[in-house]
């Protein structure tokens, strides 16, 4: 009997997608720590794997060991944060995430389209489901986070005269928002616009994050330019009119001013903002006084200095540089800059739907990263999915 290998990388590895999109501490880290080695062992033991050709991937997985083991031998001598073994282990010990890259990429190898539905339905009612905490806490002072891993009572910001507490996105949202801006330009069917709307109406309002917002619009747009490559020019028109009319629609006149002023540090809404230029020179100042080569290495999320609380989430990948210095910065963006040069590569071909989905992906999260760091703990699970379909992306084009 033949042994349906991708199948049974299905059967280990939805779950604790699922798992992972509410981060409910030990409950997801156990089980995703468990299959990312029972799936790596599975693959390597598997006769006829897709080969691909791609060297990096192994360096990069191995840099990646190396650096863990550096940044986890420095704390002996600097450790601020008192960080005890399972603190470093349960927000910097997701180097075993790299491993699902192996499974994911002979799973989008073996059917593409399969592999999109699932998660893109996952991802889905994933946020219905957090769209329904959301509107229970902040409208009828109910709590439904069973896990106190949606609701954060003190992550708060006005809208619309009220103010609410906010919900974060996920990281399939890098590679849902674009797979389905990509069927917005392909079919305009009105399931496909109202999942659009849903997305769109998630990220300005239940978020309430301004990157979100710019990271839909430029990828949009640049997903626009290339499709409209190969389409009649009127299809091109309608797109952009259609997405100009979305965000109009949802932003609104005075929103969107609000929107403009709130990246100003003298506004109202502008905390946020001259937050993170404050956390800029703390950690800047941390980096070089510690080393730039290697950076000042592990800490928690959040240090207390002056009375004012510094978060390492809120610099993007831009932490990375201070964090892991210049080597760990350097070999951190590898799978991203491989991406980002295969995504122009594609630009210069002639329009396919697939390349139009990677160009759109890797622009979204091009502008993502600045904002969130794909290495902290609720994002880590966008790596290994990003870098399998950069592999496949390569052999589609060879």
């Amino acid at each position: 009997m033949k042994v349906n290998y991708v199948s049974i990388y299905k059967v280990l590895l939805y779950p604790v997608i699922v798992l992972n999109l509410f981060k409910v501490g030990v409950v997801a880290e156990l089980p995703t720590l468990i299959s990312s080695l029972t799936l790596f062992i599975i693959y390597l033991s598997q006769k006829n794997k897709k080969q691909f050709q791609h060297g990096w991937i192994i360096s990069f997985i191995l840099l990646e060991i190396i650096l863990f083991i550096t940044q986890y031998e420095r704390l002996k001598t600097f450790n601020p944060s008192n960080m005890t073994n399972f603190d470093v282990f349960n927000l910097y010990g997701g180097v075993y995430y790299l491993l699902f890259c192996f499974p994911l990429y002979e799973i989008i190898s073996d059917d593409r389209q399969s592999f999109f539905k699932v998660i893109e339905k996952i991802c889905i009612i994933t946020l219905i489901i957090k769209t329904g905490i959301w509107i229970g806490y902040n409208f009828f002072n109910v709590n439904m986070d069973i896990f106190k891993s949606v609701i954060r009572p003190t992550w708060n910001r006005s809208l619309f005269g009220l103010n609410l507490t906010r919900v974060s996105g996920t990281f399939l949202d890098s590679i849902i928002v674009p797979y389905v801006e990509v069927k917005v330009l392909e079919n305009r069917r009105k399931t496909t616009v109202l999942e659009f709307l849903f997305l769109l109406f998630y990220l300005v309002v239940i978020t309430q994050t301004r990157m979100y917002l710019v990271a839909t619009v430029v990828s949009f747009v640049i997903g626009y330019l290339f499709w409209s490559k190969g389409q009649i020019n009127r299809h091109a028109i309608y797109a952009l009119s259609l997405m100009s009319v979305l965000v109009l629609l949802i932003l609104g006149r005075n929103m969107f001013r609000g929107f403009l002023n709130s990246f100003s540090v003298d506004s109202i809404e502008g905390g946020s903002t001259s937050t993170r230029l404050y956390e800029w020179s703390y950690y800047s100042s941390l980096w070089r006084s510690r080393g730039i080569w290697l950076g000042f290495g592990y800490q928690l999320d959040y240090t207390l200095f002056g009375g004012i609380r510094y978060y390492l989430s809120d610099l993007g990948i831009t932490i990375l540089l201070f964090q892991f210095g210049i080597l760990g910065f350097l070999i951190s963006i590898i799978p991203f800059t491989k991406g980002i040069f295969l995504s122009l590569k594609c630009l210069m071909r002639s329009f396919d739907t697939w390349n139009l989905l990677f160009v759109v992906i890797s622009s979204y999260m091009l502008i993502n990263i600045l904002y969130m760091s794909p290495y902290i703990q609720t994002g880590y699970f966008f790596i290994p999915i990003y870098i399998a379909l950069t592999l496949y992306t390569y052999d589609y084009n060879r």
